[in-house]
């Protein structure tokens, strides 16, 4: 395995109190976190280092602000990891916004020993769910949300997560779901699937040209589909209330 790109689309799908759905195609980097710096064999596209049109900086994920990362999670999730990909959105021309980022951790015999999800929200907040449970390479979570995410979903729903990354023999596919529950009701589901691509100069230039400033065009359709759910009466609930639930969360 090395780091590529997925391709592919979103799907949200709200089933109550009120039906609304939205899809838009999508791409996310898939980087190797041992070989970060072969990303500035790709400048000025691609970078690590330096400022490139498509930029990873690590203080864009407060995690990384821990000595070892790969410790780190061996510590809490008592799992061998030998490897560990990231799946995230880069700055894109200097900017960007990752509603969720995952760390998927290999053993040394390159199966899924653990998913990590970074899930982010438009306070510049992070926070970190890790306890999946892995098997036959497929990983899910269920735990309580307790972090302020969207203003019309409470904060003390319950997360489930699901990926899967299938291997074949010229490419990946990668189905990532989260599923928000409330009384064992779905309010929520948000989808991402996706095929894998090579990172190299032609796809580079596809992606600028195929998705013009994605980053810019996620944190505005936020907010316009904020406005439709607000429009449409839906209850919002303000960021300063129930602190009481929002936990364990990462500042910058």
């Amino acid at each position: 395995m090395k780091s590529k790109i997925f391709i592919g689309k979103v799907h949200h799908i709200r089933t109550r109190p009120i039906k609304y759905s939205l899809s838009l195609k999508h791409f996310m980097f898939f980087l190797d976190l041992d070989d970060l710096e072969s990303l500035d064999n790709f400048f000025p596209l691609l970078s690590y280092k330096r400022k490139g049109i498509f930029n990873f900086n690590k203080k864009d994920h407060y995690i990384f602000n821990k000595k070892n990362l790969k410790d780190h999670f061996k510590d809490i999730t008592k799992k061998d990891i030998h490897k560990i990909f990231f799946l995230t959105n880069l700055r894109i021309f200097g900017y960007v916004f990752n509603p969720i980022s995952v760390f998927f951790c290999f053993d040394k015999n390159k199966k899924l020993s653990s998913v990590i999800y970074e899930v982010g929200n438009t306070f510049k907040e992070q926070k970190i769910f890790d306890k999946s449970i892995v098997k036959n390479n497929k990983a899910s979570l269920k735990t309580k949300k307790l972090f302020y995410v969207s203003p019309f979903i409470p904060l003390d729903t319950v997360f489930h997560f699901f990926s899967q990354i299938i291997s074949e023999e010229k490419t990946e596919q990668l189905f990532l779901k989260v599923d928000s529950i409330q009384n064992d009701s779905k309010i929520l589901t948000a989808t991402f699937s996706s095929k894998s691509k090579e990172i190299n100069y032609k796809n580079l230039i596809s992606l600028i040209f195929s998705f013009p400033f994605q980053t810019l065009r996620i944190i505005f359709l936020i907010h316009w589909h904020a406005f439709i759910l607000w429009f449409k009466k839906l209850k919002y609930i303000k960021k300063n209330e129930n602190k009481d639930k929002q936990t364990e969360v990462l500042y910058g």
